[in-house]
């Protein structure tokens, strides 16, 4: 039998994660699992728009030429 992580180990586990991810953004989706992030029209248009808006000034910046497929 599997046991699962208390509530509080869960949460010092996250603690340790946004001390070395500080700028973390996390958004929420409706999927029902990790392996179908991506597959879902919906949700990929989601992930996809945050994607652009956070590196949009950045490739602006650095590439102004360069067209992708989510611009």
């Amino acid at each position: 039998m599997q046991r699962h992580a208390s509530s509080s180990c869960r949460h010092d586990s996250w603690q340790a994660w946004q001390r070395q991810l500080p700028s973390f953004k996390m958004i929420k989706v409706n999927s029902s699992c990790h392996m179908t992030l991506l597959t879902g029209l919906e949700i990929f248009d989601m992930i996809a728009e945050f994607c652009v808006s956070l590196y949009e000034q950045k490739w602006i910046e650095a590439k102004r030429s360069v067209r992708t497929v989510l611009t």
